[in-house]
């Protein structure tokens, strides 16, 4: 072999053998971003929440359903539905128990919401979501029911913290504040907004 054919080789392997530890380097610093994506593309919550409005004399229960689609690293999108109950008597009603009401409010709202993962874990986010609300007002005066519908506009913001239970389950503990843009006047059973808390089990 030729001087300048052993140049050439040499030259060859001195390009070559960088190539295996740079794309090594490069495994290695995606790493962190790929662990935040060890996650299911679509996830389910299911919250069971207590809530309390200004003026109202005791606890609220509400229940639903939050299912997201993970739109990158630190985000997320889907749909928010809540479901609640409110009654004014003329005393307090107690959380799954019997009274007598003069005012009763069913709410279901259906909304759009906007997760936000701030951290690297994905633990802690942020939600804003926006929508509708079906309302169902009743009250009572003497032996006559007057019931009145309505569909308002509807906002909610919220923050949950994900607490892994399993593999792709967590509790989730939230803090929910919920706004309705319902018709004046309206019945104390329908206040315009209520702030509620409670966990929910994730699977994500």
């Amino acid at each position: 072999m030729s001087l300048r054919a052993i140049r050439w080789v040499a030259r060859l392997a001195m390009t070559l053998c960088p190539l295996p530890a740079a794309g090594g380097l490069a495994s290695g610093q995606d790493s962190p971003r790929d662990a935040r994506l060890d996650r299911l593309p679509v996830s389910v919550s299911l919250p069971v929440l207590v809530g309390w409005a200004e003026g109202s004399r005791g606890l609220g229960l509400t229940t639903g359903v939050s299912l997201s689609v993970r739109t990158s690293a630190t985000a997320a999108a889907g749909i928010t539905i809540r479901s609640w109950l409110g009654d004014v008597g003329a005393q307090p009603c107690s959380l799954g128990g019997d009274c007598f009401w003069q005012q009763e409010t069913t709410g279901l709202a259906f909304l759009a919401h906007a997760d936000l993962y701030p951290f690297r874990k994905r633990l802690l986010f942020f939600r804003a979501a926006g929508g509708i609300s079906w309302l169902r007002e009743r009250e009572a005066q003497g032996t006559v029911i007057h019931e009145a519908r309505s569909w308002p506009f509807t906002l909610l913001a919220a923050v949950g913290w994900d607490a892994r239970l399993t593999n792709h389950v967590y509790a989730t503990p939230l803090l929910e504040l919920l706004a309705t843009a319902r018709h004046e006047p309206a019945p104390r059973s329908s206040p315009p907004w209520f702030v509620q808390t409670g966990v929910a089990l994730t699977v994500r």
